[in-house]
């Protein structure tokens, strides 16, 4: 959560070139699919954006309510 409220935008610099985002995630192991997810939370659920950086909230059903709100 903490990358995509750093970099909310996707970098659409093209294949091959790593956006500033995917440089942070793979640093702490993190996947890019997990940026976008939180990304999706940023924003169709942005009330629980806090709760997931806390983990009183998890990012796989923050982001079901997103993509149900999305739809």
């Amino acid at each position: 959560m903490g990358v995509a409220k750093i970099y909310p935008e996707p970098d659409l610099r093209g294949k091959g070139n790593k956006s500033e985002a995917a440089l942070i995630a793979g640093s702490g192991g993190l996947a890019m699919q997990r940026v976008r997810e939180a990304r999706a939370v940023l924003q169709w659920a942005p009330e629980l954006v806090d709760a997931v950086r806390d983990g009183a909230e998890s990012l796989d059903r923050a982001y079901a309510i997103a993509v149900d709100r999305r739809n």
